[in-house]
Parts: structure tokens; sequence; C-alpha cells
């Protein structure tokens, strides 16, 4: 044996921090292989010789972030396509926050395109009326973030649009926005509020 490749996974609830090294180097790559992702998110890559002992002070912590958000959603209509977009500020203290979960309605069911690129999935409830949407950006998010998602929204022919509910979850404090136009191919537009 030449060399060693040591990878440092942590789960969602729990930090990592690498402290002292002895035999160990940073490697540069911190890409992970597509088999390795239900290990966790990586914290460290380090190379070592095999020749030498190889050692690593590890300080091990609660994750338990206070998360603050605002949610803008707004609506935009070109001909007769919808789209809704979700702008999210996020702001995470004391941890970090590795997925957002959004509760999305059935009409909202992608494709989406995130600013900036993060991994999106759609995990149907099995009630055919929306599932959970995870967005797992590629670094963890702390301190300030600021993240869109958009996507098509459906809408049956001859019956009037409706807003999606699409909720932030996690029990966190949410600031809800809504932006809605006022005009479609030149023709005012009015929304009815319940």
């Amino acid at each position: 044996l030449q060399s060693s490749v040591v990878e440092l996974f942590r789960q969602p609830d729990v930090l990592v921090r690498v402290g002292k090294t002895t035999g160990l180097t940073e490697a540069k790559s911190q890409v992970v292989d597509g088999d390795k992702a239900d290990l966790g998110r990586l914290v460290k890559r380090l190379t070592g010789d095999a020749k030498e002992p190889m050692k690593a002070v590890l300080t091990l912590t609660a994750n338990r972030p206070q998360v603050q958000a605002q949610q803008i959603t707004s609506l935009r209509c070109d001909g007769d396509d919808w789209e809704a977009t979700v702008d999210l500020l996020i702001n995470a203290s004391r941890g970090v926050v590795d997925a957002l979960r959004l509760d999305v309605p059935a009409s909202w069911s992608g494709p989406y395109k995130t600013t900036p690129p993060a991994v999106v999935d759609l995990v149907q409830n099995g009630k055919g009326d929306g599932g959970q949407l995870v967005v797992r950006p590629h670094s963890p998010i702390e301190g300030d973030y600021r993240i869109r998602i958009a996507g098509p929204l459906a809408v049956a022919s001859g019956r009037p649009v409706g807003v999606p509910d699409i909720v932030l979850s996690g029990g966190s404090p949410v600031e809800r926005f809504l932006v809605l136009p006022t005009q479609r191919q030149l023709q005012p537009i009015a929304w009815e509020t319940r």
C-alpha cells in the first residue's frame, strides 16, 4: 500500500470539525461519487502516505441550526404558459442546513430550475395532491443564503389560474410574500383573494 484516501462524511444532525492532523493532507477534489451520497455530506477528503502513521483530531457537535426565512412566490405568464418562481432568503445560525424542504401542490411538479444550481428531488405524497420538494445545495447553508426555484405551473384548460401554495417546511418562522402580474397579453388581470 503506497497511499490512502480518507473520506469523512457527516449526517445532517452532526457537525464535524477537523483539527490537528498527522500524516494527512487535504485532497483538492471534493466531488462525491453518486454511490456515496447515502453516507451524508462530505466534510473532507484527506490523503496520506501509508508508510507513516495517520491521525486526525475530530470535534463532533450537534447540528441544530436556527433558521429564519423569507419566501417570495411570484407568477409569470408567457402566452398561455404560466411559471411559478420561489425566491428563498435564508439565514442559518448555530449550525448548518443541508437541505430545504418545500411542500408543493400537484400543479407545480417540475421540471425545476434552481439558481444557484442545486440537487432537486420531488417526493410524491402518494395522494396525488402534491408532495415535498427536497433541495440540496452543493454546500451546506451557513449564514445568509439565497436560492431561486422556478418551474412551470399546470393550469387546466378553461379554468382560472390559481396561486400554488408552496410552503417551506421544517417549523422555522417564514415571512411569505406574493407577487402577481396585473396584465396578460395586454389585458388586465383581476385576482380574487380568499
